[in-house]
């Protein structure tokens, strides 16, 4: 009889499944939102232009924000260029992130 190997995740058998499952809806409703977003229109609305404006460079503060997401906006621009996909993105994978977490 082979020994049985230890299980590589911390989840239960009966649940890994559900929880992978889970992870690939959220994965795909982001990328979907992200698509969504970026089809509709290339313009700013207010919030995302104040984003940009403020994520043109680093700040201990900008306006009544914390800076914490300005500053990891200023990363995705640096990464991907000043644009919705950067503003999106982020914004996905934070969502991303929240649920996971």
């Amino acid at each position: 009889m082979p020994a049985s190997r230890p299980q590589s995740t911390d989840l239960p058998a009966e649940r890994a499944v559900p929880a992978r499952a889970t992870a690939w809806a959220v994965l795909v409703w982001v990328v979907a939102w992200v698509m969504l977003r970026l089809s509709l229109s290339e313009a700013l609305k207010w919030d995302y232009g104040e984003q940009m404006l403020w994520s043109q460079q680093l700040a201990w503060g900008y306006g009544p924000q914390p800076p914490l997401y300005t500053w990891l906006q200023w990363g995705a621009n640096e990464l991907l260029g000043p644009s919705v996909l950067a503003l999106a993105l982020l914004k996905g994978v934070l969502m991303i992130l929240t649920l996971v977490f």
